[in-house]
């Protein structure tokens, strides 16, 4: 297993599996490679380059303004000039209200005495690992190796939706597929608000949870290894499984 501080572009550039490839072959193999942009999926990555500290990424990303009428001469060229550099606007106070998101989270994490863990954690690294003879990869939030705990960031519309979207985007999955070369490690989901009040919730899974999402990923890491085998064609195996 290798660990390695890269960037997205030289992370998505690579070949080995990670969890959204293994996410959409479950649906059908036809779905790998497939790309869904939004402006849900813009705000959501920069809700995470702001609370985990990622100067570089918003540096790079982002142009951080005050809120211009789209339909005046300066709010145009300011639209204009962003969409040249290949940049996201952001607005100042859209700025600050995810900074004080940010302060809700350590105050949580705080309260669980996991606030300086987190803090002092390694942020945003990749890591390249063999499972069941497939070579695969992931990117966590959040590592700490001292503590032996993996943070993972998510943005939510509503707090009492968590429940939900841990069932409707598989994260068990993800947490076992991310954690696997990490196998000692404690995987704790962080949950906020994207909007006010921005409530946070904090969770593990169960040791019920844990075996179960251990068993899927390795039924369909083995039929995603067979359908490379043979020349990503499908088999009866999977065509059963949809």
């Amino acid at each position: 297993m290798k660990m390695i501080k890269i960037s997205d572009k030289e992370y998505f550039s690579s070949n080995e599996l990670n969890n959204s490839t293994l996410k959409a072959f479950r649906v059908s193999p036809q779905k790998i490679g497939v790309q869904k942009t939004s402006k849900a999926f813009d705000i959501g990555k920069l809700w995470h380059a702001v609370i985990l500290d990622q100067q570089e990424e918003l540096e790079e990303n982002y142009i951080f303004t005050e809120k211009l009428d789209g339909r005046s001469k300066e709010g145009k060229e300011q639209k204009k000039d962003a969409l040249e550099r290949n940049l996201i606007l952001v607005d100042n106070n859209e700025l600050k209200d995810i900074e004080y998101a940010k302060s809700k989270v350590l105050e949580s994490l705080n309260d669980i005495d996991l606030m300086i863990d987190f803090i002092e954690s390694e942020k945003e690294v990749a890591m390249f690992f063999d499972r069941d003879g497939v070579k695969c990869k992931d990117k966590v939030d959040a590592v700490n190796h001292d503590k032996k705990i993996i943070f993972d960031l998510k943005t939510i519309s509503e707090i009492d939706k968590v429940n939900y979207n841990m069932k409707a985007f598989k994260y068990p999955l993800q947490a076992d597929f991310y954690s696997y070369p990490l196998k000692d490690y404690r995987f704790i989901f962080v949950f906020i608000e994207n909007v006010a009040p921005y409530c946070t919730k904090i969770l593990e899974l169960t040791d019920k949870s844990k075996h179960e999402a251990y068993l899927n990923n390795e039924f369909y890491i083995d039929l995603y290894k067979k359908w490379i085998e043979n020349g990503k064609k499908r088999t009866i195996a999977t065509l059963e499984m949809y």
